[in-house]
């Protein structure tokens, strides 16, 4: 400790500096810890369980107020969410929406699809019929010996065996072996043989004539003549012919099918005997138009006066000249 007078340090009960008595310390008094009571909750201005009834009036007429912990408390603010929770939200959206657009468009194509495969399909109704007879022609033993089609080198027409063999039908002519690019004759004729190998051609199941020539098809005069050995014309079997202006059926031809002579439109004449009994409502004479069926204007019917071909000219509306 210190000397109060001098400053010097005291090891005794006296200053050595100054002779000052040494200050005496009184003892360091502990404190007395006393216990608090517990706080007690303010309670509601309330006269139940008072005595008489009393109201308990401590100055507080409203809801008390403690310092414990209340579950009602309102919650605390959350969290908000990392980046890559957000960026993994918001491909997933985008994802859903590429997912659903492609959904959409599988559908409309489909559909534009089957619109335009009903469009190619139906340019004429007759068409499957057509392949299922073909198909029924070269297929099936009932009508043929043989699946295979034949050719006629000599008339270029190809052929198969009907009727057990007894029988020719036409099904095909080889006109790149008739017009090459070095033909030059606007006027040509194709004639359809009474008979191949001895025997009878007795049906014309098809016969397709497309120019392959290197002169313009308007300049071409074609004529194809079926003669009498053949009785049928099948439907669809003279379709579309390419530079045919004119058709002769010789007398012994009996019916004409459906579509048999249909969208011809180079056909400017066509002779149809006495012999045919039978022709279909759209068998002679039709073009295509806009999937309609209409006649052609420029097309002559060549008939006996009082015939079934003369008959059918004038109920359709065709030019007719009698022979």
């Amino acid at each position: 400790m210190k000397c109060p007078n001098c400053g010097n340090k005291i090891t005794g009960k006296f200053c050595t500096s100054c002779g000052t008595p040494a200050p005496v310390e009184e003892p360091v008094k502990e404190q007395e810890t006393q216990t608090q009571p517990a706080p007690q909750p303010y309670q509601y201005n309330s006269s139940a369980n008072q005595p008489n009834g009393m109201p308990v009036n401590n100055g507080y007429t409203g809801q008390q107020f403690t310092n414990v912990p209340n579950n009602n408390m309102p919650n605390q603010p959350k969290k908000g969410m990392s980046g890559g929770k957000v960026a993994a939200i918001v491909i997933s959206v985008i994802l859903g929406i590429i997912i659903i657009l492609a959904v959409v468009f599988g559908i409309v194509a489909c559909n534009v699809f089957k619109t335009v495969g009903s469009v190619i399909g139906g340019v004429k109704e007759g068409v499957s019929i057509f392949v299922e007879d073909n198909e029924s022609k070269y297929n099936s033993d009932s009508s043929a010996e043989s699946s295979e089609r034949n050719y006629d080198s000599a008339s270029h027409f190809y052929y198969q065996e009907i009727n057990d063999g007894s029988e020719i039908e036409i099904t095909g002519y080889n006109y790149m072996d008739t017009f090459d690019e070095t033909f030059t004759d606007k006027n040509f004729e194709i004639r359809v043989p009474n008979e191949i190998n001895g025997k009878p051609v007795t049906s014309v199941y098809e016969i397709y004539v497309y120019n392959y020539s290197n002169i313009d098809t308007d300049d071409l005069n074609m004529k194809l003549i079926i003669p009498g050995s053949v009785k049928n014309i099948e439907s669809y079997a003279l379709w579309g012919l390419e530079g045919v202006t004119e058709i002769v059926f010789e007398d012994g031809v009996e019916s004409i099918g459906d579509y048999a002579v249909y969208n011809c439109k180079y056909l400017k004449k066509i002779t149809i005997p006495e012999s045919v009994t039978y022709i279909d409502d759209v068998g002679v004479g039709y073009l295509d138009s806009n999937e309609e069926n209409v006649i052609s204007k420029d097309l002559v019917i060549v008939a006996k006066k009082g015939s079934a071909a003369e008959k059918y000219a004038q109920d359709n509306g065709f030019k007719v000249e009698n022979n």
